[in-house]
């Protein structure tokens, strides 16, 4: 259920993160550029732990396949990447938070 949440995440920042820059990146594109990231460490338990590392590698891969496969400058990229993150998240939370009630 969880690893569901960090792909309906990833999915929505794909998708915000195509609407910023307007050049469409999918979900598959954005795994392709978390994959050639070395692998990190995040604190927490494992559910927490994966997610802020599903959060963490989609922001950073995004600003690097920003600026080395389209050509934007490290600073819009980083910009395009911002935005689109802090868009990102808010109707998953709340989803969360609904079935987490209706089942309980």
């Amino acid at each position: 259920m969880r690893s569901l949440f960090a792909a309906l995440w990833q999915f929505e920042f794909a998708l915000r993160l195509s609407r910023v820059v307007g050049t469409r990146i999918s979900r598959k594109t954005l795994r392709k550029a978390i994959s050639r990231l070395p692998d990190g460490h995040m604190p927490g338990n494992d559910a927490a732990r994966a997610f802020n590392q599903t959060l963490a590698q989609s922001l950073h891969a995004s600003a690097i396949l920003l600026e080395q496969d389209l050509g934007f400058s490290r600073a819009r990229a980083v910009s395009a990447a911002r935005r689109a993150f802090v868009g990102t998240g808010s109707w998953v939370g709340r989803a969360t938070v609904r079935l987490w009630l209706r089942v309980e």
